[in-house]
């Protein structure tokens, strides 16, 4: 390898790092501000929470409820709900359109 290549190499490589630090430092302000606004510790982390909430049988929820022998079920099943991000944060019950 010349060294016009190395030296080449080296200095994208240094171009990497200093985008890399730029963006960790950018994040660690981000943090630091939204802990002083919330004060909460939680955004000190990397964790990601996913909060699960199980609504009780809905009439509507039968098309999509692949529960066998249910005593509630008003409506066949007819499909799976496939997840998505847009489905999993929509504030709507899961339906069939």
């Amino acid at each position: 390898m010349s060294l016009a290549v190395s030296n080449h190499k080296s200095k994208q490589n240094l171009r990497v790092q200093q985008f890399v630090a730029i963006i960790s430092f950018l994040l660690l302000l981000i943090k630091i501000t939204a802990y002083y606004l919330t004060n909460s510790v939680a955004i000190l982390t990397d964790a990601l929470e996913l909060f699960v909430h199980s609504d009780g049988c809905m009439p509507f929820s039968c098309q999509i409820c692949g529960k066998d022998s249910c005593s509630a079920r008003q409506q066949p099943f007819e499909k799976r709900v496939e997840w998505n991000l847009d489905n999993i944060i929509s504030d709507q019950k899961h339906k069939l359109v």
